[in-house]
């Protein structure tokens, strides 16, 4: 629980703002915050972290701090996509808001930018300047929870493991 309120109360900080408890925010500090302690908190009887008891080595993967704003590399997949050539002047990523990692996959969580916008699951991100890493509007306008990522999904599906949906 000191963890869910450390990641809150430092989110808040940097955006100047209090985040409510009922936003949707708070599922993904949990979710996230589940993350940072079975990758990182050592235990009193060994020393050793839940990763490391697992995977018999530590967690490596970089981190960016809970609910910044990053550039993420949507993936392409598919015959097509590869057929596509891209704009060369074009941005090469999208704007988002960084809600953690995958923990089966690895993959960076990033709320795009936008009104009822979905969370995606991408590989590489990049750190925006130090100025614009935190935005206020961007980081209260997710909608997206951690059980229906994309927000135009009927209320009553859920998503499962692997891009599974169900609907109840």
């Amino acid at each position: 629980m000191s963890q869910i309120r450390r990641i809150k109360l430092g989110l808040e900080s940097r955006l100047k703002a209090t985040i409510p408890n009922e936003h949707v925010l708070i599922d993904w500090i949990v979710q996230h915050a589940g993350f940072l302690i079975t990758k990182f908190l050592k235990g009193s009887q060994d020393g050793f972290t839940a990763h490391y008891r697992m995977h018999g080595k530590d967690y490596r993967g970089d981190l960016v701090e809970f609910g910044e704003c990053v550039w993420a590399k949507p993936k392409r997949t598919g015959r097509k996509a590869m057929r596509e050539k891209e704009d060369p002047m074009g941005p090469r990523g999208v704007q988002g808001v960084w809600l953690g990692i995958h923990e089966e996959t690895g993959e960076n969580l990033v709320s795009l930018a936008g009104p009822r916008s979905p969370v995606i699951r991408v590989r590489t991100i990049a750190r925006r300047p130090y100025d614009e890493r935190w935005n206020r509007d961007c980081v209260m306008g997710v909608e997206a929870e951690p059980r229906r990522p994309h927000p135009k999904m009927p209320e009553n599906t859920i998503v499962l493991t692997h891009g599974q949906s169900q609907t109840m």
